[in-house]
């Protein structure tokens, strides 16, 4: 009889074991670093509770493929190509970075018409390159981050430029207060606030620019 009672009590107990170890795993597995392979987690939005990452074109094979992470209901909105001088590839691309990223996509596209004329190779006097004219006192880090080679390739000077946005929107949600960080800096655009400028020209040529473009005519359904 006594037997039988160390019998079940060992059981429990490697039971019980079991268990925790399981769920010590578990909890590894959610609170492990969140960057991997190509895939960056950028941060958690504290009124969403979800997480947001951008995926660099470029994959590997030996990196097993990450499920999409959903963020809002702009995650369902559909693809709309515009009348910019933009081709539908790079739109495309535009698309899925924002999409999956909470920035809007439609606010970047006039972004690159404003801040580069669509020109892939552009550099400014100022040291800004490429098509969102990415600084480059902001090279190093993005090239850290990011693993960006190229500013002037476009789709990593789009990711760079998205990967700030969604940084800026997460910080002021507020599209004005975005773009102002995005033109200015954020030290610089705080100035202004602290003024009461909660506007500039560049952010108004910006919804300028977004009020003007208009969808091509079923181009939707010819890339389908």
């Amino acid at each position: 009889m006594r037997t039988r009672k160390r019998n079940r009590r060992t059981s429990l107990r490697l039971r019980f074991i079991v268990l925790l170890v399981f769920s010590m795993a578990a909890s590894i597995a959610v609170t492990a670093p969140k960057e991997t392979g190509n895939a960056v987690l950028i941060t958690e939005n504290p009124e969403t509770k979800t997480e947001k990452q951008l995926y660099i074109t470029e994959t590997d094979e030996s990196v097993p493929a990450l499920e999409t992470v959903e963020t809002d209901e702009t995650e369902n909105e559909e693809f709309i190509l515009y009348n910019v001088p933009l081709d539908a590839e790079l739109q495309k691309y535009t698309y899925d970075i924002c999409t999956e990223n909470n920035v809007d996509y439609k606010m970047v596209l006039a972004m690159m018409g404003q801040e580069s004329s669509y020109q892939e190779d552009a550099i400014s006097k100022t040291k800004d390159y490429g098509i969102l004219q990415i600084n480059q006192i902001n090279h190093k880090w993005l090239e850290d981050k990011l693993g960006i080679e190229n500013f002037l390739d476009a789709k990593q000077n789009i990711l760079a430029g998205v990967y700030m946005l969604a940084d800026l929107t997460d910080k002021y949600a507020d599209i004005d207060k975005v773009l102002m960080a995005y033109n200015c800096g954020e030290s610089g655009a705080q100035k202004l606030w602290e003024k009461g400028i909660y506007s500039t020209e560049y952010s108004r040529k910006i919804h300028q620019l977004m009020d003007e473009m208009t969808e091509v005519e079923g181009a939707n359904e010819k890339m389908d």
